[in-house]
């Protein structure tokens, strides 16, 4: 009986205990305004799969977004700006590629640049926001063209992370101090890898001093938006962005490179890869996969660019080279937007939506055909699975270059299809056994890390919580001038105190020489009165 009263008591102690945890677990939870500003579908991924980890810890997350997530839970909640933007979800047609198209980047940074932050800046809901009484402990940002968000930041007394969808950007390795040289880093729209002859490095430094030159005078613009919404008693977007604590990048050194980065700059490629996935398809996929004897290909452009937008020219070619191959060919598109005249082979099968992952994790995936997207080329790494590029803007060409370098890809541009035979051949190519071997390679590496790239976020989300903005994280170089940065102002001081000492040797050298002269003269003279006295 004593013993029966004793586990009753222990079991309500630990009862209680657990309910204190629980609550206390809950006091401590942050609460966090999040921004994702960008009307492009595929770069929601990166924050949707942190909400659910930080919710399940306590932190409360308001996110304002293109696309509303819709989680059922208390502490969680959408703040849907969809309405002051068209959004961008299988809506883009291109007939060519447009890597480094100098036209392009002027419209990004003038269209989803200061045009989208100017509508997102005036919609209710951030005028709303504006006014809130509610305190947010961290300010988490989607870095691309965002900067005037960064006021919020300055507004809530909060710190900032920033978080890139892609690759590193020229205008965000600033923000922590990156060194970023063009001699040997692609920079972003760039078609270079890694490796890069001299005319390409000439290329890469043209880009990558073009795009710095738009987006210093996207910033000036963006100050007067900050100015024009806030008043202009705010700081300028300058000062607004040196106060980022760190920035969490949607990068990895094994697909791109290796490169010198400060502590507050976190790798963290594969995030929106779930941890645990059984990679089961539906149902009618499933038998279409298996029936595969030797085994598919798979072929999609994403959830931007329509992946049916070629002209007859194009689709004929891929047809017929794609026709030819035993394998069954899964094209994520509409059948209905193929012209009616064009036959297409009897072992393409088109699907308007199928589960990426899945179909690239799955055994019997041999090849993936795509426009090189960086969600998509680390689902493939991921996956093991070589890839076709068929990039198009932004850095997708760069994304395909750095796997073409690892032998586990090959990269074709659009208006390149149709001439020749390289489409065929590079199929053949990637579909022999040492490119799949190269690419489960890569995705060893790819996997092994100290931590899962999730675990990995929520840490250093936390971290710059528990250490309000993590301050001795942030390299001192962050807090120079441009002209600092590159010594210029020593130098400059250094070329007049060689200027002046030139200039000082150049005065006594002059007075040297006519002092010689003089006395060359005064010798001169005498040794002629002797001459005279002599003779005379």
């Amino acid at each position: 009986m004593n013993q029966f009263k004793k586990k009753r008591i222990s079991f309500q102690l630990l009862l209680v205990l657990n309910i204190f945890i629980f609550f206390t677990s809950c006091s401590d939870g942050a609460k966090i305004l999040a921004f994702f500003p960008f009307s492009a579908y595929s770069h929601i991924n990166m924050i949707k799969v942190m909400v659910k980890p930080l919710l399940d810890r306590g932190h409360e997350i308001d996110l304002v977004s293109f696309y509303p997530l819709n989680i059922k839970h208390k502490g969680y909640s959408d703040i849907d700006i969809s309405a002051c933007s068209p959004v961008l979800k299988n809506s883009i047609t291109l007939s060519k590629s447009l890597v480094a198209d100098i036209d392009l980047m002027q419209d990004m940074f003038n269209k989803y640049g200061h045009e989208l932050m100017d509508a997102v800046l005036k919609s209710p809901q951030l005028r709303k926001l504006k006014n809130s009484t509610k305190k947010y402990d961290l300010i988490l940002r989607h870095i691309l063209l965002s900067d005037p968000l960064e006021i919020y930041s300055h507004i809530f007394g909060a710190p900032s992370i920033g978080m890139i969808t892609s690759v590193n950007l020229p205008w965000s390795s600033d923000l922590v101090g990156i060194p970023d040289n063009p001699a040997y880093i692609a920079t972003f729209n760039s078609p270079h890898g890694e490796i890069m002859s001299f005319s390409e490095r000439a290329i890469n430094t043209i880009i990558y001093t073009f795009q710095k030159y738009e987006y210093w005078k996207v910033q000036k613009r963006f100050t007067e938006l900050i100015w024009k919404y806030f008043g202009r008693n705010m700081p300028r977007v300058e000062e607004l962005l040196e106060k980022t604590s760190l920035i969490l990048c949607n990068s990895h050194y094994t697909i791109h490179q290796s490169r010198s980065m400060p502590p507050n700059f976190i790798e963290i490629g594969g995030v929106h890869i779930p941890e645990e996935n059984n990679f089961t398809l539906p149902k009618h996929l499933q038998l279409g996969v298996d029936s595969s004897k030797e085994g598919i290909i798979y072929f999609s452009f994403g959830s931007t660019v329509k992946s049916t937008i070629f002209n007859r020219k194009i689709l004929s070619t891929m047809f017929e080279a794609l026709g030819k191959q035993p394998h069954k060919v899964f094209w994520k598109g509409e059948k209905e937007d193929i012209l009616d005249d064009l036959k297409i082979p009897d072992n393409i099968i088109f699907e308007p939506w199928m589960p990426q992952l899945n179909m690239l994790c799955n055994p019997n995936t041999k090849l993936f055909i795509a426009h090189g997207g960086l969600f998509g080329v680390q689902e493939a790494i991921y996956c093991g699975i070589p890839i076709l590029g068929i990039p198009f803007f932004a850095d997708q060409a760069s994304n395909i270059q750095f796997l073409v370098e690892k032998n586990v890809a090959r990269l074709i541009y659009v208006e390149d299809i149709a001439e020749g035979n390289k489409f065929e051949e590079y199929i053949e190519t990637l579909l022999k056994p040492q490119y799949k071997q190269n690419a489960e390679n890569l995705s060893k590496l790819f996997r092994d890390r100290p931590m899962s790239p999730i675990k990995t976020a929520i840490y250093w989300i936390e971290y710059v919580i528990k250490y309000n903005g993590a301050p001795h994280l942030k390299s001192s170089v962050t807090k120079l001038y441009w002209y600092q940065y590159y010594l210029l102002d020593v130098i400059g001081v250094f070329l007049i105190i060689f200027a002046f000492i030139n200039f000082i040797l150049y005065l006594i050298c002059k007075q040297l020489i006519k002092l010689v002269l003089n006395l060359e003269y005064i010798y001169y003279v005498c040794n002629c009165t002797k001459k005279k006295i002599k003779f005379g």
